[in-house]
């Protein structure tokens, strides 16, 4: 049998507080880079405007840029009992495809006779007639887990 001085308990020692050492530095990397991307995130979505929104005093204008659309992948749905305008727009590519849905919610005196649409040059306008002063309602919902 050969003598081995191997300090066991030191070498372990050592890979312990290496590991430990490169475990807080690793979380560090991370944290910032979870915080990056969280900025990147809002930035991105501060700036993505899907739809824009005007409102006069006889109408709300909405515009949705659906470029590369052809005008039957949307269709513009009203919904008197509900009282919603639903725009839907769904282009399928090969197996994949894009999609977007929007719903708005509109005043109870609102009908389909109040909504026009036109579509041209990838542009969508939505022109909503205000009736007795109504305004278009938005409103966003939390989410829960």
């Amino acid at each position: 049998m050969s003598n081995n001085n191997f300090d066991f308990k030191n070498t372990t020692d050592k890979i312990k507080a290496g590991a430990g050492a490169f475990l807080k530095d690793a979380e560090v990397v991370l944290k910032d880079a979870a915080v990056t991307l969280t900025e990147a995130s809002k930035d991105i979505f501060e700036k993505f405007k899907p739809y824009k929104r005007v409102d006069s005093e006889t109408e709300t204008v909405l515009e949705f840029n659906f470029a590369g659309f052809a005008k039957e992948d949307i269709k513009v749905r009203i919904d008197e009992a509900r009282h919603t305008l639903t725009i839907i727009a769904d282009k399928k590519i090969d197996i994949e495809g894009k999609s977007y849905r929007k719903v708005f919610n509109l005043p109870v005196a609102n009908k389909a006779k109040d909504v026009k649409s036109i579509y041209k040059n990838g542009l969508l306008t939505v022109s909503i007639r205000r009736v007795d002063g109504s305004k278009l309602v938005e409103k966003d919902i939390e989410i829960q887990e």
